[in-house]
């Protein structure tokens, strides 16, 4: 017998994590998962990020939307005019139940991909996040203070632009790191909040490591997010002890697992936990390829760097001796505009 095939589509940024939790997902339910090219025709579509492009127009068999980013509005009936079936998970419901049927959830997730050993945690807080663009959101705005009094360290990109000096982690390396915090700092874009979860929000606690989240973000009351009105700093330190953070990771992991069988419930799959537990550890190795790839990008930058920039001081000084001695004409004055 054929095995199915399910084509997973994410149109702006594909993210890693997400990705592995919906391979084994649709694995365990019987499915060959292929991602980010539909060129035969598929048992099943799923949509994780962005506007579907022709590819998926012209699918006509069902169609599972995660909308987990609440970044853009789209009519889904309208976008994929052809499909049979068009199931939206979200937590928030649809404006318009027109042609979808409405799943109330999240993402799948599975613990077992996540968890690591819980050594010593670290007590000082921890932020793991490319810098926003949010202009006055207070909750940036007092992370950033936190940040720049060395209370929260910070990895991520682009905060260079406020004078904050961060270095990337790769997926693997963030894991590791929420697993040896006991607390971590989150932050969503204002339009996102009460509407939808953040990554952190499963793999941090899964880890024993506990969210402080914007008021008003733990909308699927998940545990281990601590919602603040301000991030000032401030926590009871009988929250995140040790005892705590262990009980934590135990009700986290039994948490989303059972969520995860909710949603296969509510999506009308038969899974084979068999299927799901087996080979967990190559489930990982995507994990540890895209590490050292990231660990590639950042040595082969750091020599271009130490290259480049030798090369360029002496290319002015080639340049400023040729002007001297008469060999390269001079520069023509610049012009008053």
């Amino acid at each position: 017998m054929k095995q199915k095939h399910c084509c997973v589509m994410s149109y702006d940024y594909l993210d890693l994590d997400v990705w592995l939790n919906i391979r084994c997902f649709y694995r365990a339910a019987g499915y060959r998962v292929t991602t980010n090219h539909c060129k035969e025709r598929a048992d099943l579509l799923v949509i994780l990020r962005g506007h579907p492009c022709e590819d998926a127009q012209r699918h006509q068999g069902p169609v599972h939307v995660y909308d987990y980013v609440k970044e853009l509005k789209i009519d889904w009936r309208e976008a994929l005019p052809s499909a049979s079936e068009i199931t939206l998970i979200s937590i928030e419901p649809p404006a318009s139940t027109a042609g979808v049927n409405w799943v109330c959830g999240y993402l799948p997730v599975y613990p077992s991909l996540w968890k690591r050993c819980l050594t010593a945690k670290s007590a000082r807080p921890v932020h793991i996040s490319n810098f926003k663009p949010m202009g006055e959101d207070h909750y940036q705005k007092e992370l950033l203070e936190l940040i720049r009094s060395r209370v929260v360290r910070v990895f991520g990109g682009r905060w260079e632009r406020v004078g904050v000096r961060s270095g990337s982690l790769s997926h693997w390396q963030a894991n590791r790191m929420l697993a040896a915090s006991s607390q971590c700092y989150g932050l969503m874009y204002p339009y996102q909040r009460g509407r939808t979860l953040s990554g952190r929000m499963w793999q941090a606690p899964i880890n024993g490591c506990f969210v402080i989240s914007e008021a008003g973000t733990n909308i699927l009351n998940c545990p281990g997010i601590i919602e603040m009105e301000h991030f000032d700093g401030r926590l009871p330190s009988a929250v995140i002890s040790p005892d705590s953070c262990l009980s934590l990771a135990r009700q986290a992991r039994a948490f989303w697992s059972e969520a995860t069988t909710a949603l296969a419930d509510d999506l009308r799959l038969v899974m084979d936990p068999a299927q799901a537990r087996s080979g967990m550890t190559l489930q990982r190795l995507p994990l540890i390829t895209a590490h050292f790839a990231f660990l590639q990008g950042q040595v082969t930058s750091m020599l271009s760097s130490l290259w480049l920039t030798p090369y360029r001081k002496l290319r002015r000084s080639l340049g400023r001796s040729a002007r001297y001695l008469g060999l390269r004409p001079a520069d023509p004055p610049a012009r008053n505009r």
